[in-house]
C-alpha cells in the first residue's frame, strides 16, 4: 500500500468524510447555477437591447438550464409540483387524465421530489435542491458500493467521483459514439467527443436518472450488505427492490435480472469454498 493509499484509508475511514466528499462534489455539479445572476448582470449591461426583450426580466429558471431536453423537463416539473399539491400525482395538465397506469409509474420518485417542492414552494429551487441532493446520496452509496465490492477508498472515491460527474458520458457518450479502432484518427475523434460534448444528463435529468438511480443505488447497497448475513439487510434489500417498480419499471427489471445473477454468482462462490 502506498503512502496515498494509507493516507485516503485513513481520512475515508471516517464516515463523516465519505459526506463532506459528497457534499463537495454536489456544489462542483450544481456550481454554474449561483452564476446565473452574474450572466443576467453582464447581459443587461453589454446587451440592454436583448435584455429588454426577456421575459420575467431575464430571471431564468434552473428547470431544463442547460439541457436538450427542456420540453420533457417542464413536464416532469409540471408534474413534481402537481405531487406536492396532492398525491399521487397525476397527470398535471389533463384533469381527467387518473388512469391507475398513470397512479403507479414512478410514484415513489414523484413522492420525493413532489415532498421537497411542498417544503420549497418554487419549482426552481426545488430542481436544485434536488440536484444537489442526488448528487451528494449517488457519491456516497457509489462510494460505498464500491468498497462493499473489494475496491480501496482511493479507487472507491475515484469511482463515486467519475459516476457521479460524468455518468451521461459513460452510459452514453463512451457506448455509443467512441470509435474503437487503434489508430491516432480514432484517438483524437475519441479525445475531441470526450473533452466537447455538451449534453448533461446523468444526474441532471430527473426524475430519471437522477431520482431513480438513488433508489436503486440503495437497493444494490442493501443487496450487497444481505450477502455477509443478517435477516434484516436481506428484508430491507427485498423492501426497496421491490419499490423499484415504483420509481421506474424499467430500472426495477433490470435489477431484478442483475440480482439474480448476483444471487447465482454468490452462490457459485460458496460452493467453490471462497
Amino acid at each position: 500500500m502506498t503512502g496515498f493509499d494509507a493516507a485516503a484509508e485513513n481520512l475515508l475511514s471516517r464516515r463523516w468524510m465519505t459526506w463532506v466528499a459528497g457534499v463537495l462534489m454536489a456544489l462542483a455539479i450544481c456550481a454554474g447555477y449561483f452564476l446565473m445572476p452574474v450572466f443576467r448582470g453582464a447581459c443587461q449591461a453589454h446587451l440592454p437591447s436583448l435584455a429588454k426583450h426577456w421575459a420575467n426580466d431575464g430571471r431564468f429558471s434552473l428547470v431544463g438550464f442547460g439541457t436538450e431536453l427542456i420540453d420533457e423537463e417542464l413536464w416532469f416539473a409540471a408534474r413534481v409540483n402537481n405531487a406536492a399539491l396532492h398525491f399521487p400525482a397525476f397527470d398535471p395538465y389533463i384533469r381527467e387524465n387518473r388512469s391507475r397506469k398513470q397512479m403507479t409509474i414512478d410514484a415513489l420518485t414523484y413522492l420525493s421530489m413532489g415532498s421537497v417542492q411542498r417544503v420549497l414552494g418554487d419549482v426552481s429551487a426545488s430542481w436544485l435542491a434536488i440536484r444537489f441532493l442526488c448528487g451528494v446520496l449517488w457519491f456516497v452509496l457509489i462510494f460505498r458500493i464500491s468498497r462493499q465490492a473489494g475496491q480501496d477508498p482511493s479507487r472507491a472515491l475515484f469511482c463515486a467521483t467519475f459516476v457521479t460527474g460524468f455518468s451521461y458520458v459513460l452510459t452514453l457518450l463512451f457506448l455509443a459514439n467512441i470509435q474503437w479502432r487503434l489508430n491516432f484518427g480514432a484517438l483524437a475523434h475519441n479525445a475531441w467527443a470526450v473533452l466537447s460534448y455538451g449534453r448533461t444528463e446523468g444526474l441532471w435529468r430527473l426524475p430519471r436518472p437522477g431520482v431513480t438511480y438513488t433508489f436503486l443505488f440503495l437497493a444494490v447497497t442493501a443487496l450487497i450488505r444481505a450477502t455477509d448475513g443478517g435477516g434484516r439487510w436481506a428484508v430491507l434489500s427485498g423492501i426497496l427492490g421491490g419499490a423499484l417498480a415504483y420509481v421506474h419499471v424499467d430500472v426495477w427489471s433490470a435489477y431484478l435480472v442483475a440480482s439474480w445473477i448476483f444471487a447465482a454468482l454468490i452462490s457459485w462462490r460458496q460452493s467453490r469454498g471462497h
